[in-house]
């Protein structure tokens, strides 16, 4: 999955701009629909190897789509990362992960309710970063960490 990602979401100028812009925004949220998704894709034969490889190896189809959600979160830490195309991977896996609503506001909610209103600590923290995307502030720049929300996800999947 990651090696998969970081073809979108490679900070190198070389590799953003070998993918030509691929894939647009209606292919990010259609991720799950292989060939849509790679339609125009600039190394079809590479995403398919690495896609195949993550469902080998995953214990479940959630954990692909848990996987899929936080490393696309993680992209709003990153100053210079497509965040339209990163939301759109984030919607499409939550959509799969099915809660229905925003997937901001499902991860916010859920974490409300696993921290008991926690203002300290990974939830806490993971919530207040929820909350600054809400509010279309930068997680980054509003002084929250992102991490715990990607460690978290596998949970949400679980549950």
């Amino acid at each position: 999955m990651t090696l998969e990602l970081s073809a979108i979401f490679h900070r190198d100028e070389g590799a953003q701009a070998a993918r030509a812009g691929w894939p647009s925004i209606e292919q990010a949220r259609r991720w799950g629909e292989l060939d849509p998704y790679l339609e125009g894709c600039p190394y079809p034969g590479a995403i398919r190897a690495c896609r195949a490889r993550a469902e080998d190896v995953a214990a479940t189809r959630e954990e692909i789509w848990a996987t899929l959600v936080g490393s696309a979160i993680r992209q709003f830490w990153f100053d210079n990362t497509d965040k339209q195309l990163a939301a759109a991977l984030v919607e499409a896996g939550s959509e799969r992960l099915g809660a229905p609503g925003s997937a901001w506001e499902r991860l916010g909610a859920r974490l409300t309710r696993t921290s008991g209103e926690a203002r300290t600590g990974q939830y806490g923290r993971a919530r207040r970063a929820c909350q600054a995307k809400l509010s279309g502030r930068n997680p980054r720049a509003s002084g929250t960490h992102i991490s715990p929300l990607v460690a978290l996800l596998g949970t949400f999947a679980r549950k």
